[in-house]
C-alpha cells in the first residue's frame, strides 16, 4: 500500500472503500489547518488519525474542501 500524493488543503476529504461501505477522512493540516503531521487527519468520528492509505485497486473518492478544481499529478515509486 502507498500513500497518495495530492495537493491537500484543510477541509479536503477522502472516502475510502472498506468492503461494506466507505470510511471518510478529513484533512485538517496544511494551509489554514490546525493539526500537524503525522496526525493531521480526522476520521468520521472526529478522531485524529494518520493519513489514509489506499491499496492497489482500492476505490476512493476525493473532495476538495474549497470546492475548487484540483490538479493531481500521480507518480508511484516502489
Amino acid at each position: 500500500m502507498r500513500f497518495f500524493n495530492l495537493p491537500l488543503d484543510a477541509g479536503d476529504q477522502i472516502s475510502v472503500w472498506a468492503g461494506l461501505g466507505y470510511n471518510t477522512y478529513t484533512y485538517l493540516g496544511g494551509p489554514n489547518g490546525f493539526l500537524t503531521f503525522p496526525n493531521d487527519w480526522q476520521d468520521q468520528n472526529n478522531n485524529n488519525v494518520p493519513a489514509p492509505v489506499i491499496g492497489v485497486g482500492q476505490g476512493f473518492f476525493y473532495s476538495a474542501g474549497s470546492g475548487d478544481t484540483e490538479v493531481w499529478t500521480q507518480g508511484l515509486t516502489f
